[in-house]
This record gives structure tokens, C-alpha cells and sequence, in this order.
């Protein structure tokens, strides 16, 4: 794999590990990035909401 694949493959499996322990379904939440919809909230603002409550 060349470092671009493996940066891509990181980033990935990042942003689906985020998605899970945030209780999104991933497969959902990429669609909706991918058909550029955007109709749920970004990772980065699901995590900033989850951390003001804690």
C-alpha cells in the first residue's frame, strides 16, 4: 500500500471508530458526507456537544 492509501485507510477507520462511540451508524454517516446532503451533524460538532455535557 502506498502512504496515500495508508493515510486515506487512517483516516477512515478513524472517523468510523468516532462515529460508533458517538452511537451514529457509520454507513449512514459516510452516505450522507459522500452524496453531499449533510443533513447530520459533523463528527467535530458531535464531539464538541458530547464533551459540554460531561
Amino acid at each position: 500500500m502506498t502512504d496515500e492509501g495508508t493515510k486515506a485507510n487512517d483516516t477512515f477507520m478513524t472517523n468510523i471508530q468516532k462515529a460508533k462511540k458517538l452511537c451514529l451508524n457509520a454507513y449512514d454517516y459516510i452516505l450522507d458526507r459522500m452524496s453531499n446532503k449533510f443533513e447530520m451533524q459533523s463528527l467535530v460538532q458531535l464531539i464538541k456537544e458530547k464533551s459540554a455535557l460531561s
